[in-house]
């Protein structure tokens, strides 16, 4: 039913988390918060985790101008962060621009990306999944931030929980990895 599932998603992140010690000893985390589906499951998860650590201080991190934004999905964000008293950074193009050193604004690079038919599909999505992680981390190092969650690739955490959940088979945890300074 649906709220058993509810229960093992929570369990999953909760024990992958606790199994992989990924509050570090500073108790700061950080989540690249969209307003999507995934990354706001994540957001609401994560937060109980406050309720479960003393001390636990949780940051999101929205990016400004990836074109994506509808005025509601992305004011989303922060009526969720402020309900959740989540501390809640937006990065502007500008950061970005500065980020990667730029030498046109965000949005310019953003169409040429899109519109350019030398670039694959694939290859697109990987260039601005790769911007978008190293932008939040940027901040987060700002912030004393050693781990961070995202939920960028829904279709493999989810095909892992729905299948596990569904078949009943163990499987390991969420995906873990190390980057730089970070745990993820």
């Amino acid at each position: 039913n649906k709220e058993s599932f509810h229960r093992y998603v929570e369990s999953t992140i909760f024990s992958t988390i606790k199994n992989y010690n990924m509050i570090p000893k500073n108790k700061k985390i950080g989540i690249g918060f969209s307003g999507g589906k995934d990354s706001t499951l994540l957001v609401l998860v994560i937060s109980k985790l406050k309720m479960k650590i003393k001390g636990l201080k949780i940051f999101a991190y929205t990016l400004e101008g990836w074109g994506l934004e509808h005025k509601n999905t992305f004011s989303y964000p922060k009526k969720i962060t402020k309900e959740l008293k989540i501390q809640h950074k937006i990065i502007m193009q500008r950061d970005i621009e500065k980020i990667f050193n730029l030498n046109t604004t965000f949005q310019s690079f953003f169409r040429y990306l899109n519109e350019s038919k030398e670039i694959k599909r694939n290859e697109k999505t990987l260039v601005l999944a790769q911007m978008q992680r190293r932008a939040v981390e940027y901040f987060a190092e700002k912030d004393k931030i050693k781990a961070l969650f995202f939920g960028l690739n829904k279709e493999d955490l989810m095909s892992e929980i729905i299948l596990t959940y569904t078949t009943g088979h163990k499987s390991s945890s969420l995906p873990v990895r190390g980057v730089g300074s970070f745990t993820y």
